[in-house]
């Protein structure tokens, strides 16, 4: 970077960390608020953990459709965002790479409902930064199907997901018949409106506090499309119904204590208030990133508490599936509720995060002189003493040798990284590239092959965990030749007894290398 490129990222900086001493137009201290942070943290664990330019969770053999809107869609939508803002040649290749899987992998992924609405505004999202016509032409094909759906199979949050679809092809092409759709799927959403600003999940007639969330992202999100007379008045609702949820810590809660109620409560989430087919929508993760993005749009300065509850339940970058209400093992819903971390929950909540951050921005000059090629350090655990604001930075074999670097939240978009980001050690990702792991259900999914490559002679372990971090197995392999090798888990503890069905973490470690993935018993 020159002198003056250089110079005009401290100027901008210095503005923004000028802008940032006082409360912002929600009343809440800008300077506290850890939303740089995280993002830093999540793209850098999306980009640490990916495979030929993809993030896959691990639970795709459960529901290829699902995962993949939940994880690659939901990444491929975040990084739309914050291409729009900062136009790097790195976010414009994760723009590509996911991108180019969903196109390559369409077939696979289509559930054929409405839900494919979000890949498709995806995929056009995509075209927007690349003008490649494949991604317009698969999301177009999408449009064209959703767009023979009628009646409850396009309402409510699925139908929310075609719009998205809708809204983004008529804002591209001008098309009117599609644009009318989009505002029909809104206008039907004034009959499911609850009178407290709620809506449903499955059940009419129940109340969801986390789909009452999901669809006010939805509608921001649309709304970035077109104007809709309705948009303004149901967010309002909702805005009004989740403020008296969500308490001053940040906290949301799902009941009340109610005298005349049935259990001495009333209950605010589907499976509870009659949505007997529905399960417990309680505690995701990807619930705040919702509300956050919800109360930041309205103004609301419980933004802060919700944003501050959040970076407390962060694990270095990672998040769980859940922050509370974990279900029982014979609960269908227990494998994906379990995944810590979570690739499908941390990326629906990077794309909400993302498009916070892309609002708030949206003024930046087009070519930012802090555009450049980032690192992705590793934040080691946190030790005593050190502030949460502040963590220890590392590579993945520095900090045994003494080097270490001070981060602090403001730190990742003040890419006056060409000095700051010169003292951190970085990752060799080169180096650390020939050491892979692929995990793959065998034996009816009661046993787990690990097929992993190493890139020299080294002494090798593989260890299997549970998801509390209990060592459940250690398979010491000792030393082993370079190249390709399979290894199967029986699903057996030390002692020879079946492991409980669940979902488990795998750590091969060689040469001071680690690589973890996780597996999936099957019940």
């Amino acid at each position: 970077m020159g002198t003056v490129g250089l110079a005009l990222v401290l100027l901008v900086v210095a503005a923004r960390a000028g802008a940032a001493t006082g409360p912002d137009a929600s009343g809440y201290e800008a300077s506290q608020d850890p939303l740089d942070g995280i993002l830093h943290r999540l793209d850098r664990t999306f980009h640490i953990d990916e495979t030929s330019g993809i993030t896959l969770d691990v639970r795709y053999p459960l529901n290829p459709s699902e995962t993949v809107r939940l994880s690659i869609v939901s990444q491929l939508l975040a990084y739309n965002e914050l291409y729009k803002v900062r136009r790097t040649a790195v976010y414009r290749q994760d723009v590509v790479a996911r991108a180019d899987y969903l196109v390559d992998n369409f077939d696979s992924v289509l559930s054929n409902s409405a839900f494919d609405g979000m890949l498709g505004y995806s995929l056009l999202g995509a075209y927007e930064i690349t003008h490649d016509e494949r991604y317009f032409d698969k999301a177009a094909t999408i449009v064209a199907s959703n767009m023979q759906l009628y009646g409850f199979n396009i309402t409510l949050n699925w139908g929310l997901m075609a719009a998205m679809g809708f809204a983004k092809y008529a804002a591209l092409t001008g098309d009117s018949a599609v644009a009318q759709k989009a505002h029909d799927v809104i206008a039907s959403l004034l009959y499911y409106q609850h009178r407290d600003g709620s809506f449903a999940h499955y059940c009419p007639s129940s109340t969801d506090i986390h789909y009452t969330g999901w669809m006010s992202m939805e509608l921001i999100t649309i709304a970035k499309c077109f104007d809709d007379p309705n948009i303004a008045p149901i967010l309002a609702g909702t805005t009004q119904f989740l403020l008296g949820r969500v308490d001053s810590l940040g906290v949301t809660h799902y009941a009340d204590a109610c005298s005349t109620c049935v259990n001495g409560a009333k209950s605010y989430y589907s499976i509870a208030t009659g949505c007997t087919q529905d399960y417990d929508t309680r505690g995701w993760i990807n619930e705040l990133g919702y509300t956050a993005m919800l109360f930041d749009q309205q103004k609301q300065p419980r933004y802060g508490d919700v944003m501050r509850f959040l970076r407390s339940l962060e694990n270095n970058g990672t998040f769980p599936d859940k922050w509370d209400y974990m279900p029982p093992t014979s609960d269908p819903i227990y494998p994906w509720a379990v995944g810590d971390p979570s690739i499908i929950r941390m990326s629906v909540l990077f794309w909400s995060l993302a498009c916070i951050y892309a609002e708030r921005n949206a003024d930046l000059p087009a070519d930012d002189p802090r555009d450049s090629l980032p690192s992705y350090p590793v934040i080691a655990a946190k030790t005593p003493g050190v502030p949460t604001a502040a963590a220890r930075i590392c590579a993945e074999d520095a900090c045994a040798n003494g080097a270490d670097f001070v981060y602090s939240e403001s730190w990742l978009w003040s890419r006056a990284s060409a000095t700051r980001a010169s003292l951190a050690p970085r990752i060799d990702r080169t180096a650390a590239s020939g050491l892979t792991l692929a995990l793959a259900p065998t034996n009816g999914r009661r046993a787990v092959e690990a097929r992993f490559v190493l890139p020299q002679d080294a002494d090798t372990r593989l260890a299997v965990f549970d998801v509390s971090g209990r060592r459940v197995r250690t398979l010491s392999l000792g030393r082993l030749a370079a190249g390709e090798h399979r290894l199967t888990w029986d699903g057996r503890d030390e002692a020879g007894r079946a492991a409980p069905s669940g979902v488990y973490l795998v750590r091969l470690e060689s040469a001071g290398m680690v690589r973890v993935g996780k597996a999936i018993i099957a019940p």
